[in-house]
């Protein structure tokens, strides 16, 4: 009779025993899953553009890098960042735009790896892949879609347009500013949502030097702007509160003093930039409209 009882007892507890999940029913299920998750798809991509941009890194220096690294073989590694700073009377660097942290960062790889190309190349793109990441990042806080931020960082990895600068050993100075641009937005992002000083002062820090890299990415506090006062304002007047403007004096400090800097040393150099404000800010209205349209 206990038997029997303890049986019933036994009985009714396994009834309300929580099961196991079921095992997937085949391999295409279990592939579904597996590739439904973020991360693995994101390496997927950055696997994808590894392989496009492979070939590479087997090649030679060309163009401007011959100048880059002439100059790093003159003088010493301090004489050198003096000159990048300061490119007034050092002679191979005084045909090029104010991007000090661009040649200091080719005069490190210099000295670390000497005349041997793969690792210059391996330098842009291993930046190219971590921008690839801070892309899908981006599109993932703009538009709060995973899938769009797949799509985004694929194009952008993958994208003939952006080849060149990868494939090219002096074009890392965008390769390089680029990272920063996109550092700076994420955080800037990041104050938008959270109010954190921290993220704040750090998006300064980033786009200032990002600037020393590549003087192109200087509207990426524009488009942070008008990003913040189409999603935030309420009415049109509101994006001209002080409040808010007052967010930007900082970018705004930071771009004049550079390039009140780059245009001293242009001119005591006899550099004349081919950095035209006005082309680079017609880019930046395309990105900005392509940026506000997303979904929020």
């Amino acid at each position: 009779m206990s038997d029997a009882r303890s049986s019933s007892r036994s009985a009714a507890s396994l009834k309300g025993a929580p099961t196991a999940p079921a095992a997937p029913r085949d391999w295409t299920e279990r592939v579904t899953r597996w590739l439904s998750q973020p991360a693995v798809v994101v390496v997927g991509i950055l696997v994808i553009v590894f392989l496009l941009y492979a070939p590479v890194i087997t090649q030679w220096f060309s163009q401007d890098d011959v100048m880059l690294l002439r100059g790093a073989r003159l003088v010493g590694f301090r004489e050198y960042v003096k000159a990048a700073f300061d490119f007034r009377h050092f002679e191979p660097l005084r045909l090029y735009a104010y991007r000090p942290l661009a040649f200091i960062l080719t005069d490190i790889t210099f000295i670390t790896f000497g005349l041997r190309a793969m690792p210059y190349h391996l330098t842009s793109l291993v930046l190219h892949l971590i921008n690839v990441v801070l892309v899908w990042h981006v599109a993932r806080r703009l538009t709060s879609s995973i899938g769009l931020a797949h799509i985004v960082a694929a194009v952008f990895g993958l994208h003939p347009a952006y080849a060149y600068t990868v494939a090219w050993v002096s074009g890392v100075n965008a390769v390089a500013a680029t990272t920063g641009a996109l550092v700076c937005m994420l955080l800037f992002l990041a104050y938008m949502r959270t109010s954190s000083r921290g993220a704040y002062w750090g998006s300064i820090v980033a786009y200032a030097l990002a600037l020393l890299f590549h003087q192109e990415i200087f509207l990426v506090p524009f488009v942070l702007y008008v990003y913040w006062a189409l999603t935030r304002s309420e009415r049109v007047g509101d994006a001209l509160q002080p409040r808010l403007i007052a967010r930007f004096v900082p970018f705004a400090v930071i771009l004049v003093v550079f390039l009140a800097v780059q245009g001293y040393n242009s001119q005591q150099s006899g550099f004349i930039s081919n950095f035209v404000p006005s082309r680079s800010l017609l880019r930046t209205i395309v990105a900005t409209m392509s940026l506000t349209v997303a979904p929020h």
